[in-house]
């Protein structure tokens, strides 16, 4: 067998061709589990409050219950901060040996070019890497993939990689993980700073106290988390190792203070359908048993599918889920009938998995529609024609879950980019 053969033959082996190469090659190499191991230490996934029964089970449902339930707790509330909306997402600090690096998510973690910027120079050899690797993909020429993807943002990035250097102590040893907001002052409309650093607009009244902040800056950047310089294990951010230069403004996280009212009787009897059914809930997303049945990315389809219902409406999530899959090319035929075969036969499990998941989004929309309610920010957000950005993240002891209300967001953000999508098909 060769590996041509393996893959040509891949119907197969729908969920682990890694394992199909073992078996018929006799051929090891480390499994892409220990890869994406590897891509959550640079930015790990923070999971919508619904979604954590597709990936932990009944512990994983409890958990997202729990810390809702616990938002109107003045004393035991988990930690509530703004998701803000920036880009790109950037790591920089010193490595061991003491040397800057600035980059982006893709870049810190890239093993086939140099991403682990250490100049300016590098900055643009980066892009410039990136843009040969697309070209050859696409068949074109690198500079035109340079010029039309990368020309703009090498020197912004080149501009934060000089500020940012500046504000790292020597001394220090470790990573600031953060998002961009704006690489030059923002303009001002109606007497607020406005930015747009990716879908959402950000406008902050220049009187205000993060306006008059923004107004000294030229370059923003919020930041999220520290990373340890050997590990890159997640740490709590501080502001330890930083002398930020005059021209740089690194926000923190932007805190909701006051408890929300939470509906405490839907939360009891939603955990109660949890317990009851846990043993098979947790059966039905056994890893094990999905990999036998070779449907092992039976979450993420859920979790895709689920993303999908925003542009048709969330009602009677999970009734046409066979439907949506069977209309999907890029899914096998016999993928599909797997995971139908599956459904069919846990089919009341598969019901009670989506009643939690309806019942558990609108107890979360109904915490963000309070916490909005609250006001109190020093600024405003919106997307399109919404008023809206995009949500909040709680830390219930340091475990991270995602509150954005996809009915607003989500289909917001998806309409947007098909307009986009419109107006700038190439590439």
């Amino acid at each position: 067998y060769t590996l041509f053969d393996i893959i040509a033959d891949k119907e197969k082996y729908p969920d682990d061709v890694y394992e199909a190469i073992r078996e018929k090659a006799g051929f090891e190499f480390p499994h892409r589990d220990e890869t994406l191991d590897e891509a959550k230490k640079i930015e790990p996934r923070i999971q919508h409050a619904e979604d954590l029964i597709f990936f932990e089970g009944s512990e994983g449902a409890i958990r997202a219950l729990d810390a809702l339930e616990k938002m109107n707790d003045p004393e035991g509330r988990p930690e509530t901060s703004l998701k803000w909306d920036g880009s790109p997402a950037v790591i920089f600090g010193r490595d061991a040996d003491g040397k800057f690096i600035f980059t982006d998510k893709s870049g810190f973690g890239v093993k086939s070019y140099k991403g682990k910027v250490e100049s300016e120079q590098e900055m643009e050899d980066m892009y410039r890497a990136r843009s040969e690797r697309a070209a050859k993909k696409m068949g074109v020429d690198p500079e035109g993939v340079f010029q039309k993807r990368y020309s703009k943002i090498t020197p912004m990035m080149q501009k934060a990689f000089r500020l940012a250097e500046k504000s790292v102590d020597p001394d220090h040893r470790g990573y600031f993980f953060g998002e961009v907001l704006y690489f030059d002052k923002p303009a001002v409309e109606d007497g607020k700073f406005a930015f747009k650093p990716n879908m959402v607009k950000y406008k902050v009244a220049t009187d205000s106290e993060i306006g008059k902040k923004i107004a000294d800056s030229e370059v923003g950047i919020v930041l999220h988390l520290k990373k340890d310089v050997e590990t890159l294990e997640n740490q709590p951010l501080d502001f330890k190792g930083m002398t930020p230069d005059s021209d740089i403004l690194f926000f923190g996280k932007t805190f909701i203070e006051k408890p929300v009212s939470v509906d405490d009787a839907e939360v009891a009897e939603i955990k109660q359908m949890v317990s009851t059914n846990s043993q098979a809930i947790d059966g039905f997303f056994n890893a094990e048993k999905l990999r036998k049945f070779t449907i092992s990315d039976l979450p993420n389809l859920f979790y895709t599918y689920l993303n999908s219902k925003v542009d048709t409406g969330l009602e009677n999530l999970g009734g046409d889920f066979i439907e949506w899959m069977n209309s999907k090319d890029r899914i096998s035929s016999q993928k599909k009938q797997n995971v139908a075969n599956y459904i069919n036969d846990n089919k009341d499990t598969f019901d009670i998995i989506w009643q939690i998941v309806s019942r558990t989004m609108k107890v979360k929309d109904d915490v963000i529609a309070n916490i909005d309610s609250q006001g109190g920010l020093e600024f405003s957000q919106s997307l399109g024609d919404e008023e809206v950005g995009e949500g909040y993240v709680l830390s219930d002891e340091g475990k991270l879950i995602k509150l954005v209300d996809r009915s607003k967001f989500t289909r917001a953000n998806r309409s947007v980019v098909r307009e986009q999508d419109e107006l700038d098909p190439d590439y």
